[in-house]
């Protein structure tokens, strides 16, 4: 899926990519940006997820592939 948001001067756009199988762990490469990365089945997904996170899994779910930002 892909989303993209405007506000005053950026113009954001974010990707997602489904994944069928993977292995290991993931681990945090950039420390100062991420805390921690964690895994949740789709009908427990925290509340206070990344706001272009949460678009990303709400177009997975609806099935859709482009989400224009309001």
């Amino acid at each position: 899926s892909i989303t993209q948001e405007m506000v005053e001067d950026a113009h954001f756009i974010t990707v997602g990519f489904l994944c069928e199988s993977f292995e290991g762990e993931a681990q945090v490469m950039e420390p100062d940006e991420i805390m921690e990365w964690k895994w949740f089945d789709l009908d427990a997904l925290p509340e206070n997820m990344f706001k272009p996170s949460a678009k990303i899994v709400k177009n997975y779910i609806a099935g859709k592939i482009y989400q224009k930002g309001l």
